[in-house]
């Protein structure tokens, strides 16, 4: 009986694993669905990713300085204050790459083609135009282009009276927004229509103190401006501008201040704030905080992201400061300073080869002097003393260079004969 038992339990196994038998050709079907599934996956991923870089590169414009077609040509003040006030507005933009007027200025009354100037900038994007103004009117034209085919995206002409600037300032913003197909969140329509003034007097008052840089003529006009409007912000922003530059950071903190009572959400004011918190007051933690809050407000700002990346140095967070860095560089390539700064934090870390990276980009650029002394410094990390030295004297014969380079050969000399 157990062997006939154990004969019908084999029998059943048998029969079953024949009914359970898979066909070959069903193998075969299963093999062909997976291998669809995952080539078509990988199609609808890349053209996906596609997507995505093309709508980035979509999304980046440079305006570069609107020509001055005035017969006076110290109207020149007025052109470059149209093409500040747009810059200003779009970069209020989280989803679109504006590039900082440091940058786009370089290229006034360039004779570069428009894909040169976007494939140095990298930009997809150029917005040009010019500015003509006779007493109280003033004609505007602009033009959009695709800075890779060189194909007009867009044109306007405008022709009104003076007072009507900011309506037309406006309306180009909002119109390259549209143009791009950047989807403007609540706040952002809000920033990118906002006026500081009403006042056209003010406005052209404060234009020319933007003309005198940081002097106390600047000044002059920028408290003219505020007579006409004493609740123009970005006048007082700008006179603490001038005041910190000519190292009265008190004065500048007081016009901080000012500005934010009136309005608390101007981004360069926190920027500046945290700058005077870093260098002069020594806060770490309300450095910090105020450059957060400036980033928050506009990430658009190459500016606060270099001087944040200082902070973040100090602090010795190198990653972090990396970031910043990069996306300073995005914002304002053609900045020297940025690959200056990063090749001091590479050289830092021993990563030498992406040091000499940032020198060599920056040296393409324009040679200077801060490229010149990192280099001397990533020498002598390097134990290569003699060059780093040579470097030194070299930078030291440059008198508008002070005493830290002096030292800096004394400390290379010494590490020599030590080594």
């Amino acid at each position: 009986m157990p062997s006939l038992h154990k004969k019908s339990f084999a029998a059943e196994q048998l029969a079953l694993r024949q009914k359970n038998k898979v066909s070959p050709f069903v193998w075969v079907l299963v093999g062909v669905v997976v291998v669809a599934l995952i080539v078509g996956g990988y199609v609808i991923y890349s053209r996906s990713v596609k997507r995505q870089v093309e709508t980035e590169q979509i999304r980046s414009i440079a305006v570069i300085p609107f020509d001055n077609l005035s017969d006076d040509k110290e109207n020149e003040y007025f052109s470059d204050g149209v093409t500040d006030d747009i810059i200003f507005r779009l970069q209020q933009i989280k989803a679109l790459k504006v590039i900082s007027r440091t940058s786009s200025i370089l290229y006034k009354s360039s004779n570069k083609s428009i894909p040169e100037i976007g494939k140095e900038l990298g930009v997809a994007s150029i917005l040009e135009g010019t500015v003509r103004r006779v007493g109280k009117r003033v004609k505007i034209t602009v033009q959009l282009i695709d800075s890779q085919s060189d194909s007009h995206l867009w044109g306007k002409q405008y022709e009104q009276d003076i007072e009507n600037i900011f309506s037309i300032q406006e309306e180009i913003a909002q119109t390259v927004v549209n143009h791009l197909k950047v989807t403007l969140l609540g706040e952002e329509k809000v920033a990118i229509e906002k006026r500081y003034t009403e006042k056209p007097e003010a406005y052209d008052l404060y234009l020319l103190g933007r003309e005198k840089g940081f002097t106390t003529q600047a000044i002059e006009y920028y408290e003219k401006a505020i007579e006409k409007d004493t609740n123009f912000s970005l006048a007082y922003v700008a006179i603490a501008d001038v005041y910190y530059n000519l190292g009265k950071y008190n004065n500048s903190k007081s016009m901080i201040n000012k500005a934010l009572e009136i309005d608390d959400m101007i981004a360069e004011a926190y920027s500046m704030l945290a700058n005077i918190s870093l260098w002069h007051d020594w806060n770490w933690a309300a450095a910090e905080r105020e450059f957060k809050r400036s980033i928050e407000l506009n990430p658009g700002l190459a500016n606060t992201h270099y001087f944040y990346s200082k902070y973040l140095r100090i602090m010795e967070r190198f990653s972090d400061a990396i970031i910043d860095l990069k996306l300073a560089q995005k914002l304002d390539p053609l900045s020297v300073r940025t690959y200056a700064e990063l090749m001091a934090i590479y050289t830092f870390l021993d990563r030498y080869d992406e040091a000499m990276e940032q020198y060599n980009k920056g040296n393409n650029i324009k040679p200077n002097h801060l490229l010149e002394y990192n280099l001397g410094r990533l020498y002598a990390k390097k134990g290569n003393y003699d060059s780093a030295i040579e470097i030194f004297k070299k930078i030291d014969r440059k008198p508008h260079l002070g005493s830290s380079v002096r030292l800096e050969i004394c400390v290379q000399l010494q590490t020599k004969s030590v080594k």
